[in-house]
């Protein structure tokens, strides 16, 4: 989409300078000539003038780095002629990650709330269950129709939907909208005006069983790293889980599961000495019960 504003805006710049030999005065008339909105804001990007001389006219068109796109789109006059380039938007993959980890924060914090919704003695075997099953073609298929559209597609649309009318009510319908508010959030939808509700999607077909990113070791790490703002209780709980990644390549599952257990004994101290919340607490230990 910004290389059609950017075309859209040279059409119009072009116009002007034809007609009156002059590149136009201000970025409003730029965007007004080119009939897109007149802040120069629309389609997750901001647009702005970097250069305006009597021989050269450049625009920049930016995303919220990493979020609503990866690269920026550059239009430069040079005494008339045009030229569209694009290149890495600076602080892109570092804005890219941040994102995913609050995407993966989001999901852990769902997951953790679904469990407190079951007597204490249920909640271990809700664990247990959901890394095997999460791995299953069933586990993508039942998604995959929760989300799909009329037109056979996951959109951003389709998910919003799909959490919203869902079966359950009560608790259950607050988690799942609490858990697409969070998405929203973290996917900054609509920022720089995006239409988010018009992106293109995936076809639901696509959908295939994969390995478990969410109930993993290195998630629970990366949580660990986001979550814990302890430095103290991170030195402690990040070996346990360093522990339970190399048992699990090795199968050593008793192993496994005593490197779990030291790493809730931790969180459970942590939670006891003020060092980390009880919801962030609760939502690493969550996780980690489903290794």
């Amino acid at each position: 989409q910004c290389n059609t504003n950017l075309r859209q805006i040279a059409a119009a710049v072009q116009t002007s300078f034809n007609n009156t030999g002059k590149y136009p005065a201000s970025l409003a008339e730029v965007m007004k000539q080119a009939r897109l909105s007149e802040d120069g804001v629309m389609d997750g990007y901001r647009y702005t003038v970097v250069k305006a001389t009597t021989t050269e006219f450049e625009i920049a068109g930016n995303p919220v780095p990493g979020v609503t796109g990866t690269e920026t789109g550059n239009l430069k006059f040079v005494r008339g002629a045009f030229s569209i380039a694009f290149a890495p938007t600076p602080g892109a993959e570092r804005g890219q990650a941040a994102m995913w980890e609050k995407l993966y924060e989001a999901g852990a914090r769902s997951v953790n709330s679904v469990g407190l919704l079951l007597p204490y003695v249920e909640q271990d075997s809700l664990y247990k269950q959901a890394r095997p099953y999460s791995s299953t073609a069933a586990a993508a298929q039942d998604a995959a129709v929760q989300f799909t559209d009329l037109n056979g597609m996951i959109t951003f649309r389709g998910v919003a939907n799909g959490l919203n009318i869902a079966m359950g009510d009560g608790s259950v319908r607050t988690i799942k909208s609490s858990l697409w508010n969070s998405i929203a959030q973290a996917l900054q939808l609509g920022a720089n005006k995006e239409k988010w509700d018009i992106l293109p999607g995936i076809r639901s077909s696509n959908a295939v069983a994969t390995d478990p990113v969410l109930f993993s070791t290195s998630m629970l790490r990366t949580l660990t790293v986001t979550m814990v703002a302890d430095p103290r209780l991170e030195g402690l709980l990040l070996p346990a889980v360093d522990q339970a990644a190399k048992a699990q390549s090795a199968g050593d599952a008793r192993t496994v599961a005593d490197a779990v257990a030291t790493f809730i004994k931790q969180v459970d101290a942590g939670i006891a000495n003020g060092q980390i919340t009880a919801d962030a607490g609760q939502t690493l230990v969550a996780i980690a019960k489903t290794l």
